[in-house]
């Protein structure tokens, strides 16, 4: 808002926006982010993603019941920490293929559980990139 004198008078200018539509669009996107956090929360499907150097920036809640570490035991940590030794080698040269964009369907591993009890996982895998085309990490 200005403050300007016009004719020994004070007056203001200002200019007002309608900002409905914003605000509408702001709701909607909420709702769907909701929705969308509770689908993959709530799934029993196995969702995560991992940085470029293959640890864990996302996994939703069925991984703590898989597994049995809480997920702050799980973030940031490499995904060979919580692998069988004996399909780390085979799995760091597949997460190498994903990083070059090759996509991965029904993948087979092998996970460790918190008391050492194999797991064992088939999944689908891709290339994950940010808002500008860049590598960012694999998802799936």
């Amino acid at each position: 808002m200005i403050k300007i004198k016009l004719n020994n008078k004070d007056h203001a200018i200002g200019v007002d926006f309608d900002v409905t539509n914003r605000m509408q669009i702001q709701r909607k996107l909420e709702s769907s982010e909701k929705l969308y956090r509770n689908l993959v929360d709530t799934s029993k499907a196995l969702i995560w993603k991992c940085d470029s150097n293959a640890k864990f920036i996302y996994l939703n809640k069925e991984w703590e019941f898989l597994l049995g570490y809480k997920l702050k035991e799980m973030i940031g940590m490499k995904i060979s920490k919580f692998k069988d030794i004996s399909v780390i080698k085979k799995d760091i040269n597949t997460f190498k293929r994903i990083i070059k964009g090759e996509e991965v369907r029904n993948y087979e591993t092998i996970y460790l559980n918190k008391k050492g009890e194999k797991i064992f996982l088939s999944f689908n895998a891709s290339l994950s990139k940010d808002e500008f085309g860049n590598v960012i990490g694999t998802q799936g």
